[in-house]
């Protein structure tokens, strides 16, 4: 004999599952627990390393050579490649920037529409089978209340003529 679980099976045998690994979990972990005098301690504040302040007379600065020997066209073309770069990275930025936020948008539109077509579809699964249960219990009710009457309109008709009978055939004998 074969069951077909529904998803709402699968659910309930989920949280079944999941409830039962964590008493399990509860009852094997309860000793695991340290005794109050195991958990007794100093807490100390944490000793860091502080290094002293490095002064002016600290620092020695060189005469300036180095900067007398740069040329100054080198100067001009480190400029221009340096706008050329900066020119690029703010091009690219921009660029991802526009690809981040469609894809973002595209995303966020897709995951909208998926949750909002999720919640319509739960509400109106939700509305139908109110829906079925309320006419269900309605016709039910119906059907109970015209038996009902039938079979009462049925045991009054039959316990009428049978006294009726009765006293016919009473009157009849005393005649």
């Amino acid at each position: 004999m074969k069951f077909k679980q529904t998803g709402s099976a699968k659910v309930y045998l989920l949280v079944v599952v999941l409830v039962v690994i964590g008493a399990a979990i509860m009852f094997f972990s309860d000793g695991m627990s340290p005794n109050a005098e195991d958990a007794s301690g100093t807490i100390v504040p944490a000793e860091r390393y502080r290094s002293n302040i490095i002064s002016n007379e600290d620092v020695v600065l060189g005469s300036g050579e180095a900067s007398e020997l740069v040329d100054p066209s080198v100067e001009v073309m480190a400029d221009a490649a340096y706008a050329t770069n900066a020119a690029n990275a703010s091009a690219a930025r921009s660029a991802s920037d526009a690809l981040n936020a469609s894809a973002s948008r595209s995303a966020s539109d897709a995951l909208n529409a998926s949750a909002s077509r999720s919640a319509s579809d739960a509400l109106n699964a939700s509305a139908s089978r109110s829906a079925s249960d309320a006419l269900n219990a309605s016709a039910s009710r119906s059907a109970s209340d015209a038996l009902n009457a039938s079979a009462s309109r049925s045991a009054s008709d039959a316990l009428n003529a049978s006294a009726s009978r009765s006293a016919s055939e009473a009157l009849n004998d005393s005649a």
